[in-house]
């Protein structure tokens, strides 16, 4: 089950909207929890510091903790459960511009990404 209510929660906040309402799925199953915490800032490299120095639990994108989490320094919680999907796009300004060297980017960052 995502997160228990015994914790500190971590936020992301923009624009006065503080994103305490997390999604998880698996196979055909999705929930949403509300969660509430003291520290919020809208900068996400200042959530994810807060959650190193073990200020509580954050909800990331695995792309944007993926080193901490190889490394040991963040551990994964809820293993059985996925956040939100947030889609990436490679954006080129026309068909021309997909160059040997691009496509060669998107193939790593495909691999690197998934």
């Amino acid at each position: 089950m995502p997160p228990a209510s015994h914790h500190e929660y971590l936020f992301y906040e923009l624009n006065e909207v503080r994103y305490n309402r997390w999604q998880f799925h698996r196979q055909e199953e999705e929930i949403a929890v509300s969660v509430t915490g003291q520290r919020a800032s809208n900068d996400g490299g200042v959530v994810r510091q807060w959650a190193l120095s073990g200020k509580g639990i954050a909800y990331k994108s695995a792309l944007d903790v993926k080193a901490d989490l190889n490394a040991g320094r963040l551990v994964p919680l809820c293993t059985d459960w996925q956040g939100e999907l947030a889609p990436l796009h490679l954006l080129c300004p026309s068909r021309q511009q997909l160059t040997p060297a691009v496509k060669a980017l998107h193939r790593f960052l495909r691999d690197q990404l998934t």
